[in-house]
């Protein structure tokens, strides 16, 4: 599974851009990482969004995940997702000096 993750919004507005693919993680790391996919329920389809106010400032999150030769992506900020896109979020966001 290969994970594209693009952060940007909050106050400085400073993009992140992470790629992860589970095939080169040690092998713990990429079962959390299916769990948390799978939590999510995107490889069904994507979640619906949260509803939610527009916040000034909100970091703005979207993940493009190819799993078996499909890609499923993922447009939220942080105010509209769930507490599992949270979760992955938070995951994806430690392999971005790797």
């Amino acid at each position: 599974m290969l994970i594209k993750y693009e952060r940007t919004g909050g106050i400085t507005n400073i993009p992140l851009k992470i790629e992860v693919d589970s095939a080169k993680l040690p092998p713990e790391k990429a079962a959390e990482l299916k769990l948390l996919v799978d939590h999510c329920g995107i490889l069904g389809g994507p979640d619906p969004a949260i509803p939610s106010p527009v916040l000034p400032d909100d970091f703005h999150n979207k993940i493009e995940i190819e799993h078996e030769n499909r890609w499923i992506r993922i447009d939220r900020t942080d105010a509209e997702s769930s507490r599992e896109l949270l979760a992955l979020y938070d995951f994806l966001r430690q392999y971005r000096y790797r």
